[in-house]
């Protein structure tokens, strides 16, 4: 993706993942974010906002009102299917006095011709069609801003160490890479200032030390029936810590809905997987990262290799 701070590649020695480090000191998170809003203005006009409903499309909503960027926000409405973010998209209305677009799409319409595209394309889930679909009816050419690819989830414990996990499948990479035929397409964060101020936060540096905390208090594990299942890493830092990263600078300035993934009640055929191919795993020592991100050396290092077990309680997604 053009202007990305990370940037995915394979090359003869196999997958590689690529951190842009800032050439200057950065802020705290929100005003890195608001500068992002701000420098997406100034350099592509206005804008899309894909919004979800979720804490992170409430957080980039909040930056392009506090900066007064231009902007229109849309969401994907399927009946019977998200109608619970569709709710809460009613009630962000009402709390940042706006108008959000909504698109409705009729998933059935589409199902034949969207599982042989996945069968051309060799994606492994359909999700990302009502995207692309999004996209070529928006009337506009304005580019779209999204999040997800720009925070990769953090796994990983005190004992193996913890690392920051990429897949070069990824479906949001997918994603990007799809809707990047059709228009461009920005993620948020934007900079490598504003990713910089996201993973080299003080509650994030100090996840690693807690973790055998949470392990040694059952914390990591879910009460089913009357046995104990394991919390997938990355589910562990986004209930535990990354609300706290950006609650500490948004507080009350945004909604806080339940974390969904927004497919729970998508027709299975939309999602016949979600399991990557492992060689195309790469994880990034956390340490290793902070270090670079902190050097303000405006230069990008490469991180290749996976240096955890690839089983379900780190990045396998089941």
């Amino acid at each position: 993706m053009e202007d990305n701070p990370i940037t995915y590649d394979i090359d003869d020695r196999g997958p590689v993942v690529r951190y842009l480090s800032p050439s200057r000191k950065f802020s705290n998170l929100r005003d890195e974010l608001n500068n992002d809003a701000r420098l997406i203005n100034q350099k592509y006009g206005k804008v899309y906002l894909a919004f979800s409903s979720g804490v992170d499309s409430q957080v980039i909503l909040r930056c392009f009102l506090d900066t007064n960027s231009d902007f229109e926000a849309f969401f994907i409405h399927s009946k019977g299917y998200n109608d619970k973010e569709l709710k809460k998209v009613y009630e962000s209305e009402q709390f940042y006095g706006i108008k959000i677009k909504i698109l409705e799409l009729e998933l059935a319409k589409y199902q034949d011709l969207w599982i042989q595209k996945r069968i051309e394309d060799n994606l492994p889930t359909c999700v990302h069609y009502p995207f692309e679909w999004a996209s070529e009816i928006l009337p506009e050419p304005w580019p779209i801003v999204m999040s997800g690819a720009n925070e990769p989830c953090v796994v990983g414990n005190k004992v193996q160490g913890v690392y920051i996990a990429h897949n070069i499948n990824e479906s949001l990479l997918l994603r990007f890479q799809l809707l990047g035929k059709k228009r461009k397409v920005l993620d948020f964060p934007f900079s490598a200032e504003s990713l910089s101020a996201y993973y080299c936060d003080e509650i994030l540096k100090t996840y690693e030390y807690v973790c055998p905390y949470y392990n040694r208090n059952g914390l990591y594990y879910n009460p089913v029936g009357t046995s104990y299942h394991p919390i997938r890493a990355q589910d562990r830092f986004n209930y535990y810590f990354k609300g706290l990263i950006k609650g500490q600078f948004f507080q009350s300035d945004i909604l806080w809905p339940p974390k969904l993934s927004g497919y729970e009640n998508f027709p299975a055929w939309t999602i016949p997987s979600w399991n990557y191919p492992t060689k195309l795993y790469v994880s990034v020592p956390y340490k290793k990262l902070v270090s670079h991100l902190e050097s303000y050396s405006g230069i990008t290092q490469e991180f290749r290799g996976w240096f955890l077990s690839k089983d379900s309680n780190h990045f396998k997604v089941n």
